[in-house]
């Protein structure tokens, strides 16, 4: 007759109660941290995207007011997208962001008499971007209407 004189290894039921506690308090701490990296990557995008739509109306509003020949006229928030050599707002969209026009009293009117007066002052407006996904986030960005 053979005696085995191994002994059996392993871990006791308070080692592995200790590890999950463990790994627990970390995943507490970490989640936040995690979930806030989204937060700060959508506010971060869009607070460049927005950074870029004022740069290129500006940029358009330089070039047209030294030869009204060259640039685009800008006669409402939407135009802007087509400076950025987007083509379209259905690009814009499918990158996630959509277009509105401002609020309060600096808002572009939709109606032609109105918008050729605000491009004749050279008047800046507020216009909104904002991300389609949950959270929706919203930034401003300034179009200067020209023609």
């Amino acid at each position: 007759m053979m005696l085995f004189s191994k002994k059996q290894g392993g871990f006791t039921l308070i080692e592995l109660v200790v590890v999950v506690a463990v790994l627990g308090v970390l995943s507490v701490f970490a989640m936040p941290k995690i979930l806030g990296t989204i937060t700060d990557a959508r506010i971060a995008a869009l607070t460049g995207m927005a950074g870029a739509l004022t740069a290129a109306s500006t940029h358009n509003y330089m070039i047209r007011g030294a030869d009204s020949s060259k640039g685009r006229e800008i006669l409402k928030c939407t135009d802007v997208v087509e400076l950025l050599h987007l083509g379209s707002t259905a690009i814009l969209t499918a990158d996630g962001y959509t277009i509105t026009e401002g609020s309060g009293s600096d808002v572009m009117s939709t109606t032609i008499d109105t918008l050729v007066t605000l491009s004749n002052l050279d008047t800046a407006v507020d216009c909104n971007l904002s991300t389609i996904s949950e959270p929706v986030k919203t930034m401003k960005f300034s179009a200067i209407g020209i023609n």
